[in-house]
């Protein structure tokens, strides 16, 4: 019996469906009439298909920066650390890293931002203006964190967008999901006695799990 795709079948699968039922509909004269709706809601799917990967291409750059400036800021803060050390200058090293660097390092992402700005920023500004610890490696760790800020506030951007697009892809989904049941109960009425006339209609394949969601009538059938 007829199979067709459902909200969890992988999305190639769901198209080559689509695609097929498409073009199968413009064969007889009596399902033709299904076609157009058919394909505008195809259609739109595609297109939020198309929108996503578009946002999901666009959202990597952020991302990348988010991990390329932690890491700079690590580095600020590693050099401000070694200094400390290579100068054995004790006091100002337990004065700046009283958790020792770890503490200062180890946090990631809104964590290692919180850190450096509620606990490290505070403690090296607190050192005499005077002192070259501070005058050499403030501005240093400061640029590097407002970087990173940056890059994190337009990584949430993105990832916000791309939950938008994502919803959208996944309404759009449905709507066909939807479309294609409500075309498979319009062919059985049409050829109500016969399996094999229904089927020209829907591509075969098979479900993955049985949890996929797809309407089987039974018998699997095979890509």
């Amino acid at each position: 019996m007829a199979q067709t795709p459902g909200i969890k079948t992988p999305i190639y699968t769901t198209l080559m469906c689509a695609w097929w039922h498409a073009d199968a509909l413009d064969e007889e004269d009596s399902t033709r009439v299904l076609r157009e709706a058919f394909v505008n809601i195809m259609n739109s799917w595609e297109g939020a298909l198309d929108r996503l990967a578009a946002a999901e291409k666009a959202a990597m750059k952020p991302r990348v920066r988010v991990r390329f400036g932690e890491t700079r800021l690590e580095l600020a803060i590693d050099a401000l650390y070694n200094d400390c050390k290579k100068k054995g200058n004790e006091a100002v090293l337990a004065a700046v890293f009283a958790e020792g660097k770890a503490a200062e390092t180890r946090p990631r992402g809104e964590s290692q931002r919180k850190r450096t700005e509620d606990v490290l920023l505070p403690r090296l500004r607190a050192l005499p203006a005077s002192s070259p610890i501070r005058a050499e490696h403030l501005p240093a760790i400061e640029a590097a964190l407002t970087s990173f800020v940056a890059a994190v506030e337009a990584r949430r951007t993105a990832a916000l967008a791309t939950a938008h697009v994502q919803a959208e892809a996944n309404l759009a989904r449905e709507d066909l999901v939807s479309a294609f049941r409500s075309n498979l109960g319009a062919i059985n009425e049409r050829w109500p006695r016969s399996a094999a006339l229904c089927d020209r209609f829907f591509f075969e394949f098979r479900a993955r799990d049985s949890r996929d969601g797809g309407d089987d009538g039974g018998g699997g059938p095979t890509t």
